[in-house]
């Protein structure tokens, strides 16, 4: 089993938060899987797929793209250790529609808070053709320059910040999002906070907020997978 991420420059650095919701998807269920790093105008060539982002899972000749669908597919194909409790996997009920509504709340008003926050940051940990590519990529999509974005960033970091609040409410009655133990949302979120976490040291969260304390705890999992993780900085 092999699982195609990101790198920065120093290809030990390995930033993706969606291939680090998988990694620990991976973990949890025990699996064993080779890494395989590579910049960003690498996936065009490297990958044999349509899709040229990753995470892509290369299983017994089968490639899985996309983040929440390789954490489906696991989940079918090794059931034991679940990820998920039965129900939400079926879209047509109420566990499943709050499962895929909360991958993509994560997807797209988390991962875009901490983006904006960041994106400069993560174009700088990047080589010179990817740091390009990058730019020319992202700077259309932000519709300002990655300069521009980052000079303005303490002023919607609190937006950001309260952008979280779900979490928070989460958090307040048990260890984990998902309830005492982690399971596939704490995954998602938590690829997310590693993601700001290796690129920068630009204070995402506040002091005393309740999420490091659980990323404190996620951190700690697998004998300490995610806090061995090299850093950017």
């Amino acid at each position: 089993m092999k699982l195609f991420e990101i790198c920065a420059a120093d290809q030990d650095v390995r930033f993706s938060p969606f291939v680090w919701r998988v990694i620990m998807g991976l973990h949890h269920k025990g699996l064993a899987f080779e890494r395989v790093p590579l910049g960003f105008v690498d996936l065009a060539t490297t990958l044999q797929t349509e899709v040229k982002t990753v995470p892509v899972l290369e299983d017994s000749g089968e490639h899985i793209a996309d983040s929440f669908e390789i954490i489906k597919y696991l989940e079918r194909t090794y059931p034991d250790k679940p990820l998920f409790l039965p129900e939400e996997l079926l879209p047509e009920t109420p566990a499943g529609k709050q499962a895929i509504e909360l991958n993509a709340w994560a997807s797209r008003t988390v991962a875009l808070g901490i983006f904006r926050l960041l994106v400069k940051d993560i174009h700088d940990v990047q080589d010179a053709e990817n740091q390009a590519f990058f730019r020319a990529t992202r700077e259309p999509r932000i519709k300002k320059t990655l300069e521009e974005m980052h000079s303005g960033r303490d002023a919607i970091r609190e937006d950001v910040r309260r952008s979280f609040e779900p979490l928070r409410d989460r958090l307040a009655k048990a260890d984990y999002l998902s309830g005492d133990a982690p399971m596939w949302f704490d995954y998602t979120m938590f690829g997310m906070f590693q993601w700001a976490r290796i690129c920068s040291n630009y204070p995402v969260l506040a002091e005393g907020d309740i999420i490091h304390s659980w990323l404190d705890r996620m951190l700690d999992l697998y004998g300490g997978l995610g806090r061995a993780a090299k850093l950017a900085y």
